[in-house]
């Protein structure tokens, strides 16, 4: 390394370009590894058929929701919960996108999309099998916290989107690993 003169009193090094490049990747790179965030958040994946970004990942203590009026008109309010005390419910935002069927059927009920934890295991959810009745000791502000969820069927026609938050039920302090979906003909498989 040369010394190069700023003044009479100041001195300053001068690195090569390439030793300075490398220090910055090292950084990068070790800030990556280092780093808990998902790195596929945010991210598009594209398929044959459908357009896959996931948004966001959190854990939530409920989701309680009110279901759209039955035959008779009157709207019903369900709560999901983690299936025992070692668990806890999982929440990722999804936007999928239709760029090529005439129309796309994606069923979340019938084909949950799952979420691989470090276990190894799979988990999915089926929110119509798990719904129970939310009783009054939930209270509005409760209610559509993380609604839009996408569960039931759905037609996605061409060149339309579909975006909401997908529900599953994993071990707590599990991570996961990847996302899984098999939805309107394609199988979406994200690393997370």
């Amino acid at each position: 390394m040369r010394m190069k003169s700023l003044s009479s009193k100041l001195t300053r090094t001068t690195a090569p370009a390439g030793l300075v490049a490398l220090l910055i990747l090292t950084a990068l790179i070790a800030a990556a590894c280092l780093s808990d965030a998902p790195t596929a958040l945010g991210r598009t994946y594209q398929g044959p058929i459908l357009q896959c970004t996931l948004g966001d990942l959190v854990v939530v203590p409920q989701v309680v929701y009110t279901e759209e009026p039955d035959a008779e008109g009157a709207e019903n309010d369900y709560v999901i919960l983690p299936s025992s005390l070692e668990n806890e419910l999982v929440a990722i935002f999804v936007r999928v996108d239709n760029h090529a069927a005439t129309v796309a059927l994606l069923n979340n009920d019938a084909q949950p999309a799952e979420l691989r934890m470090d276990s190894g295991r799979y988990y999915a959810l089926n929110t119509a099998e798990v719904k129970e009745p939310a009783t009054g000791f939930y209270s509005d502000a409760d209610k559509e916290s993380f609604i839009p969820f996408i569960r039931g069927a759905q037609e996605l026609p061409k060149d339309f989107g579909l975006d909401g938050w997908i529900i599953f039920d994993v071990p707590k302090g599990s991570r996961a690993e990847s996302f899984k979906w098999e939805a309107g003909g394609d199988i979406i498989i994200i690393d997370l």
